[in-house]
């Protein structure tokens, strides 16, 4: 049984088209690829150095999209260098750097890495809030808690 479908015009069907052809063309980063075939290689789509073809053994600059035309089944051809990576690899990587480094003790107190929205660096632990007092919320944390058994 077929599915009942959307009723859509000739116009709306052509821009349809375009963006799912934008969509599987898409790719991020910059990496350097190489023809590891014994002919020439037609590229689905420019190279981002502008190249539509690729001799045997010859190298251009792609993006993620060319992926899938590295290994089997296809093994047409071969990353040879990663040049840029997507913002949110470089971000993650930072984060980590930053945060697996070793505590720092000082004069005034433990030094703890972090990552914030404002590039700052460092933030000291034992100077949030030396002047505040502790409060207790409740007396007793169960008032008003009632068990039921049976």
């Amino acid at each position: 049984m077929r599915s009942p479908r959307k009723k859509v015009s000739r116009r709306e069907q052509k821009q349809l088209n375009i963006e799912k052809r934008a969509n599987n063309l898409s790719g991020t980063g910059v990496y350097i690829f190489q023809n590891i075939t014994s002919g020439e290689f037609m590229l689905p789509k420019r190279s981002l150095d502008g190249k539509a073809s690729v001799r045997s053994k010859d190298q251009f600059q792609g993006d993620s999209y060319f992926f899938k035309f590295i290994g089997p089944p296809t093994n047409l051809l071969k990353l040879i260098k990663r040049l840029e990576e997507t913002k949110e690899k470089v971000d993650t990587m930072t984060e980590k750097l930053i945060l697996d480094q070793p505590d720092q003790i000082t004069n005034q107190g433990k030094i703890e890495h972090v990552v914030a929205d404002n590039h700052k660096a460092l933030i000291k632990e034992n100077d949030a809030s030396k002047n505040e007092e502790n409060v207790l919320i409740t007396e007793n944390p169960i008032d008003g808690l009632e068990i039921i058994l049976g």
